[in-house]
């Protein structure tokens, strides 16, 4: 099972983050993802413009959080996610979870996922530590089951799987990790033990480990209690997953209801509808589920898989949940002609499901009685149809049992209609209430109430009444009902028998075609706002969005800017054509077998013990007490030799997660490392071994040095064999996204530009005074929707500029102090380009523009003469 769409741009985010932290604090790199993405940060939140700041729970430690509605796979991003933050975080061994879980169902259904070697989420573990991946229970950890010391738990990937309740001290449950425990007592103490903890117990040996912390339904645990029990973990990483954040929840990702939509894991939009009474939901909740039964089985004739749906009778009692009522309910059913067999009650008091498997094909469960007991933790892709048997005066309480229609079977989108939508039936005289309770419901499954339509009844029958409904709303045809003292416990014989007998009844076609046309309004509504370049959801709502100005948008949208490319062989998935060319691909060939491995380690200020891991945010982190005692078990073990090929481990495993370990084999990687580490002297290998990363981050900064001198002599002879080419690629994009912007600037391409320093502000100034200036644009730096001059580096100048006789000048800007080898490379790229573009019949220029500074290099000026050059273009 691979990532799909919107999960490889969750997963990215979280890369996004990691690559920060590493010279970052938390918060700092929490700031820096979000003005990445063109997200401010500031105190509105979500509500208005931009993200909340950083909360520092616990001090010091990376706290995140995804936002993925309910059907997302926020399971499976978190097992993605572990050797990503391991990686990041981990310094030595394979590393700790700790995998907290709300509740005993959620606990049951974990253990097994993980445990089962043919489950995706282990198979994702597997996958990512082939040297093992053990699972445990808290029972199993506080019997020492093959969990005795830490450099055996270290040497493969080890998954605790607890429930919140287990390790919070002040119940009887948690308090049993804290006492001593014999058979743990050859773990080392902790630097950070927490209070009332034994040297010996549990809580000492899981907080010596610093494990990474993931924490299913997080909002779940956002009380004081649940933070001090993620403290006494002492974990280096937490990551939180869930539909409804906290206010306290640092979010660096959001999974949107479109792209779970389009990526097939979800039934939207949600079709509700209102009839005149419990039997009319009755009749046409089970005429409904048959005529989407007899879709699924066409689907299945043609090569589809099998789906069963299922109706969920939301029953509503006045007091408390009777076992007894229910059970009745279920026999009303059966009266009616629904077979026994065929309908299950799940309540707080009864669990007809217990054991049962709602997916296989010999289940033949298609009816369940519920209240509210189908919480988190209970999934089955087959159930469709919410039907609320509450009466029609009564509130409906539906927040914890829509979520549980959403779910898409097999994750994938059917060709049958009525099988990529979920159904809610209710009959209330206060329809816009339970529709608020629904978009209740929608939030707090991770969606929002615009993936709720409300379907439209016929003109009612004579004698009905019509409820004005408050404006902007579709008109709701209710039932005038006087009785409010009825029962759900009604006889619905006189429903049920009809609706399994009868053909369907025109209320029920038009139901179908009401889902029909609703669903399409839906779509067309997504695709309308992509056409016109909007973003949608919660991260387009944080965003300012600016389309171009109306007097430039047709000729800016036909514009089409030349990047550099190369040509695409045809086979039989592709026609062959021009793909954009990146850095990475002239990395081909990239060797360090005979490279300089001469790296200055020379740190100044002791850099090396510069370990404070504060809200200041130092740069390297000093060895957790576990991290210590692995390396010096490890160190022991082996002679000299042995050290220093721990070492080269310890520094080549960091570098092959940077980008470089794509563009060199880990063998090759490796032996360059082990020249490095023949070099360095007798201190030098000590102080390694107490703080590795400083001597990682070197080499990495050698070998990128090595690496861009390689791809610009790949370029340029590659160039010359016509190997790379330049063509028309690039396209303004209809909307821009700054966080920042500039204001009171005539001429501009959007309705805002992305804000500058006050040197790119003077030269802009001057630029668009011209009068043969027509337009210009500044050209925001790594977004992914800005332009950027692509060869052996990235390289984004920092304006557009368009005369008025057609031609496009891209503009850098430096300040005086800038005249450096990064420059130096950026005009040589910059140069190739311009006379390349010209080559594709436009009118293209490359110049790089300093202040006052005279830099005596060929396309470089001063701001006055560049003035001078403008004017003749």
């Amino acid at each position: 099972m691979e990532p799909n769409g919107y999960q490889k741009k969750v997963l990215n985010r979280l890369r996004g983050y990691l690559r920060l932290l590493e010279a970052r604090p938390p918060a700092g790199a929490y700031s820096e993802l979000w003005n990445g993405c063109d997200v401010g940060i500031n105190q509105g939140g979500v509500d208005g413009k931009g993200m909340p700041p950083y909360r520092d729970a616990i001090a010091g430690v990376p706290h995140v959080c995804f936002k993925v509605p309910t059907g997302g796979g926020k399971t499976f991003l978190a097992a993605c996610s572990v050797r990503l933050i391991k990686d990041a975080v981990v310094r030595s061994g394979e590393g700790a979870v700790v995998w907290l879980v709300p509740s005993d169902a959620i606990l049951e259904q974990t253990l097994s996922n993980l445990n089962n070697a043919g489950h995706p989420y282990r198979q994702q573990l597997q996958k990512d530590f082939p040297a093992g991946v053990e699972v445990y229970s808290k029972e199993q950890l506080l019997s020492g089951q093959n969990f005795q010391n830490i450099v055996s738990v270290q040497e493969h990937l080890s998954v605790f799987v607890l429930s919140y309740d287990s390790f919070r001290a002040r119940n009887k449950e948690g308090r049993l990790a804290y006492r001593e425990n014999e058979k743990l007592k050859d773990f080392p103490v902790s630097d950070m033990l927490p209070d009332g903890a034994d040297e010996s117990s549990l809580a000492n040996a899981i907080n010596v480990l610093n494990p990474i912390v993931i924490v299913d339904e997080s909002h779940h645990a956002a009380g004081q209690l649940s933070v001090e029990m993620l403290g006494n973990f002492n974990p280096r990483f937490i990551l939180d997953l869930t539909a409804t954040p906290r206010e306290n929840s640092n979010i660096i990702a959001f999974a949107e209801a479109a792209e779970l939509k389009k990526s097939g894991m979800v039934k939207l939009p949600l079709i509700v509808y209102n009839r005149a009474d419990k039997k009319s939901v009755m009749f046409d909740a089970i005429q409904l589920r048959a005529q989407i039964e007899r879709q699924a089985a066409e689907e299945e004739a043609a090569g589809g898989k099998h789906i069963r749906p299922i109706v969920l009778f939301q029953a509503q009692p006045r007091g408390r949940e009777d076992a007894a009522t229910f059970l009745k309910l279920k026999e009303r059913l059966i009266e009616g002609g629904i077979p026994k067999e065929q309908i299950a009650v799940k309540t707080a008091e009864v669990n007809e499901l217990k054991n049962v498997d709602l997916l296989s094909r010999d289940c033949e469960i298609r009816y369940i009685i519920t209240v509210n007991a189908l919480k988190e933790g209970w999934d089955c892709p087959f159930a469709y149809i919410l039907a609320t048997l509450a009466n029609k005066t009564s509130k409906v309480d539906v927040e914890q049992v829509v979520g549980r229609v959403l779910r898409q079977p097999y994750a994938v989108r059917h060709s049958r209609p009525l099988l990529n939508n979920a159904y809610a039936l209710t009959c209330s005289n206060d329809f816009f209430s339970t529709l608020d309770g629904i978009a209740g419901a929608l939030n707090a499954a991770g969606f929002s109430g615009d993936d709720a339509r409300v379907a439209e009844e016929k003109p009612p029958a004579a004698g009905q009444e019509y409820q004005t409904p408050p404006p902007a709303q579709p008109s709701l045809i209710l039932e005038h009902d006087d009785n409010h003292g009825e029962d759900y416990l009604d006889d619905y014989s006189d429903a049920i028998r009809p609706a399994l007998e009868q053909k369907p009844s025109e209320a029920v076609e038009e139901m179908v075609n009401q889902a029909a046309a609703q669903t399409l309004e839906y779509e067309r509504e997504a695709e309308e706002s992509e056409k016109n370049g909007y973003l949608g959801g919660l991260e387009g709502a944080m965003k300012n969005q600016y389309r171009m100005n109306g007097a430039f948008r047709d000729e800016a949208a036909a514009l089409l800017i030349p990047q550099f490319c190369f040509a695409t062989e045809k086979d039989i998935f592709h026609d062959g054509g021009y793909a954009k060319l990146t850095k990475e691909k002239l990395s081909a060939g990239f060797s360090l077998e005979n490279a300089d491995s001469n790296v200055n380690f020379s740190l100044s200020g002791g850099e090396i013990y510069a370990f404070d891991a504060g809200a200041g945010g130092a740069k390297y982190r000093k060895l957790t007490a576990g991290e210590r005692e692995y390396i010096r078990a490890q160190m022991e073990r082996r002679p000299d030799e042995g050290k220093r090929e721990l070492c080269v481990g310890l520094i080549a495993g960091i570098l092959e997660r940077k980008a470089i370990g794509d563009a060199v084999t880990s063998g090759d990687l490796r032996g360059y490392v082990g020249r490095v580490v023949k070099n360095l002297s007798n201190d030098d290998l000590a102080a390694l071994q107490n703080g590795h990363q400083p001597y990682a981050n070197r080499v990495h900064e050698k070998i990128e040095e090595l690496l861009d001198d390689f791809r610009e002599k790949r370029f340029v002879n590659q160039l010359d064999t016509r190997e790379i080419l330049c063509r028309n690629m690039y396209a303004l994009p209809k909307v821009i996204t700054p966080a920042e912007t500039m204001g009171g600037l005539d001429k501009s391409l959007y309705e805002s530009e992305a804000a500058v320093n006050d040197t790119e502000r003077k030269v802009i100034e001057e630029i668009a005074s011209l009068e043969n200036v027509r337009w210009w644009h500044r050209v925001a730096e790594s977004k992914p929707y800005s332009f950027c001059v692509n060869g052996f580096i990235n390289h984004y100048p920092d304006f557009f500029v368009m005369t008025e006789k057609g031609a496009l000048v891209v503009v850098e800007v430096k300040g005086d102090d800038r005249d450096n080898s990064n420059s130096e490379r950026k005009l040589r790229l910059g140069r190739t380009w311009a006379e390349r573009a010209e080559k594709t019949g436009g009118d293209f220029h490359y110049y790089m523009v300093f202040d006052k500074l005279d830099w005596n290099r060929e396309g470089a000026y001063n701001l006055s003469d560049f003035v001078g050059i403008m004017k003749k273009l």
